[in-house]
């Protein structure tokens, strides 16, 4: 059984199973994508796709996870079935290519690379850094900038009772990669010793 048959019996016809209005599904596709959770990984492509993760820097414990299951203890059925993948499934997934296509997405790279920089800060913070939540919230931000975000169509409604559209949930893979890749979220930032390292740990896939 592969990733997507994991979806099929809560996924609609016609919905990508792996970007789901779930707001579990998009915090760990975030996360995966990210690398942020992950101190250090293997990922092998064969005999088979699977992973071998280190989660934190001291820990002995090791997560194995291939497109199916992951020993982790992240989200288990009382039977110990996954109820949706884990970051270190979604990971598995997308470094081996799997989801190559729902990330380089020429759009949404030009929709990140043209934001002014104060817009970008408010779409990291209040967005992309934050989490995806599928109830309505209130915009605490400036006008300017939330009226450029529902131009952008990235959020819908007022500012008093807004969500993310369908377009940013639809493309958020996209969105997510090519923001946490943006020269711009790493300039001016120390990075301690151990501290998480974009250049490494963040997903980057080679364009063909």
């Amino acid at each position: 059984m592969g990733l997507f048959d994991l979806f099929k019996k809560s996924v609609p016809v016609g919905q990508n199973p792996l970007l789901t209005n779930d707001d579990y599904c998009l915090s760990r596709l975030r996360h995966a994508i990210w690398g942020d959770w992950f101190h250090s990984y293997e990922i092998r492509t064969l005999p088979r796709p699977n992973g071998i993760f280190k989660n934190r820097d001291k820990s002995r414990i090791l997560c194995h996870a291939d497109l199916t299951k992951c020993d982790c203890n992240d989200q288990r059925e009382e039977d110990g079935s996954r109820i949706v993948p884990c970051h270190h499934i979604y990971r598995v997934a997308l470094e081996c290519g799997y989801f190559q296509q729902l990330i380089n997405d020429p759009k949404i790279e030009g929709i990140i690379r043209n934001m002014r920089d104060p817009l970008f800060r408010a779409f990291m913070d209040g967005i992309i850094a934050h989490g995806y939540y599928s109830l309505p919230q209130k915009w605490t931000g400036s006008t300017k900038t939330f009226n450029e975000l529902l131009e952008l169509g990235i959020l819908q409604g007022t500012k008093e009772e807004y969500v993310l559209s369908q377009f940013f949930r639809d493309k958020a893979a996209a969105f997510v990669y090519y923001a946490m890749t943006d020269p711009r979220n790493y300039s001016g930032k120390e990075l301690l010793e151990g501290e998480y390292n974009p250049a490494v740990q963040c997903l980057r896939f080679e364009k063909k």
